[in-house]
């Protein structure tokens, strides 16, 4: 006797379109998305998404309870509910983030997964879907990073839905002023994703970089308290996404809550003190100029040579080739940094950036994001298209010739054993794909990194940025 599959349910075309997420969609659209539904069913208790994992999906529930949580210093917080007809996950089709919360079922539930060409089609459909996503996601968002900002611990329910109402999500694109200095303080702001320069300017030589700050982090409230002209200027790294709180509503906290303004004045004293420092260490300086220059903040992981350690033996590339079919991911040139404290190189290698190219770029979903934050490259569905390798600001994706249908080594050579066959995925026309995008994996299947553990010296080694130039950030 077989055991027997059940296949989640989807309600009707006519009881999907009473969602609000698709009321204002085209039939035609609701039929295709109905038509070949990727549904999941998942018990009580059962965790749906993890807080710090990615997920490429949106999900769509279509029936059940779920309970939104996210940790804090004391412990997980309840940031609300959602039942039937709500979504949650990834809202966005062109970016990947980490999730803010984990979404944990609290009865049985049946979910609707929708992929991101899915959702981009929903959303190029209706301006009323596109609407509804961003007042959910700019809703979520606020709350979910308020709960989790030290500055705002203090707090209970109520003063965070209240700020929840005022605040506002605010986008900027690569390179864009949030404000220049000399403007007038009209705001306080709490990055949410994305990455920011503070800069000062100098009258003989170019700006200097003051600090970098990241997701979590805050600016703006200098101005504020001191009722002074922005004392330097903030421009945005990559696409980045603050929470605004204007003036009068941050002083109306500033009244409510004594302690806050503490907290900001020390804040304020080290950020000065720091800054100073600065002016003065021209190594610190050239330190932090390079990290931001060079956009190693923006990477999840970045391949390291210590130059001081390194013989020039070329045994990390050649470990690379030995376990990726002769062909390396690691090439032993890139951005150098030698001041008086260091001396390193970032030879060309794949980040696995947070905010990837070359993944939302793919127009054959032959790139995916592990749940752990890994780019990885599909070989099944990758048609050798050289997109991806041109969409990387760093050219750390390779185009190497697919290998034929079967793959003998030479010990199968030798005792006559027939081939491995090699899977090539061929063209709806039937034309097989001649190349393959290759970029560095990791090792993630193997015991550990290759190049790593063949340097005689120790002088490769991998590192996440962020961590690894935890000293020349700025304090918050």
């Amino acid at each position: 006797m077989t055991d027997q599959v059940t296949v989640p349910q989807i309600p009707p075309v006519e009881e999907l379109i009473k969602f609000e997420l698709f009321s204002d969609l085209p039939q035609s659209l609701v039929k295709r998305i109905h038509k070949k539904p990727t549904t999941r069913e998942v018990e009580p208790d059962e965790v749906i998404l993890l807080e710090g994992q990615y997920d490429q999906v949106m999900y769509v529930m279509l029936s059940g309870h779920v309970q939104v949580t996210q940790s804090s210093p004391n412990g997980s917080v309840l940031i609300g509910t959602l039942k039937r007809g709500d979504f949650f996950g990834d809202m966005n089709p062109r970016t990947t983030q980490p999730s803010a919360v984990s979404i944990t079922a609290t009865t049985d539930c049946n979910l609707l997964e929708l992929s991101k060409p899915q959702l981009q089609s929903i959303l190029d459909a209706s301006p009323h879907a596109q609407s509804l996503i961003d007042r959910t996601y700019n809703n979520r968002a606020l709350r979910s990073e308020l709960h989790g900002v030290s500055l705002f611990e203090g707090f209970n329910s109520e003063d965070l839905d209240r700020l929840t109402k005022t605040a506002t999500v605010v986008r900027y694109p690569s390179d864009a002023p949030i404000f220049d200095e000399g403007d007038e303080g009209d705001a306080f702001y709490l990055i949410r994703t994305g990455f920011v320069k503070i800069l000062k300017k100098r009258p003989s030589a170019k700006a200097l970089v003051l600090a970098y700050l990241r997701e979590g982090q805050y600016f703006g409230e200098m101005a504020l308290l001191n009722e002074d002209p922005r004392s330097a200027s903030v421009m945005a790294l990559t696409e980045t996404e603050v929470i605004r709180i204007t003036k009068d509503d941050f002083n109306a906290l500033l009244e409510s809550h004594r302690g806050m303004r503490r907290q900001l004045v020390d804040v304020i004293s080290r950020r000065e003190a720091r800054n100073e420092e600065l002016a003065q260490n021209q190594s610190l300086a050239q330190t932090l100029e390079f990290v931001v220059n060079q956009g190693l903040m923006e990477q999840n992981t970045a391949l390291v040579i210590d130059m001081d350690k390194c013989i020039h033996c070329d045994n990390c590339s050649d470990a690379c080739a030995a376990v990726h079919d002769g062909h390396s991911l690691l090439t032993r040139h890139g951005p150098q940094l030698d001041t008086t404290t260091a001396n390193i190189q970032f030879p060309t290698s794949c980040h696995h950036c947070d905010d990837p190219l070359c993944l939302t770029g793919c127009n054959f979903n032959a790139m995916e994001r592990t749940p752990t934050g890994e780019i990885r490259i599909i070989e099944e569905t990758c048609t050798g298209c050289n997109l991806c390798a041109k969409l990387c600001p760093y050219d750390t994706i390779a185009m190497v010739p697919r290998q034929s249908e079967t793959k003998a080594g030479w010990i199968d050579r030798l005792l006559g054993r027939e081939p491995e066959p090699v899977f090539v995925p061929t063209s709806p026309t039937g034309k097989k794909y001649k190349r393959l995008a290759m970029q560095c994996d990791l090792c993630v299947e193997r015991p550990h990194m290759n190049c790593v553990y063949n340097c005689p010296t120790g002088a490769i080694f991998r590192v996440k940025p962020s961590d690894y130039f935890v000293g020349v950030e700025s304090i918050s």
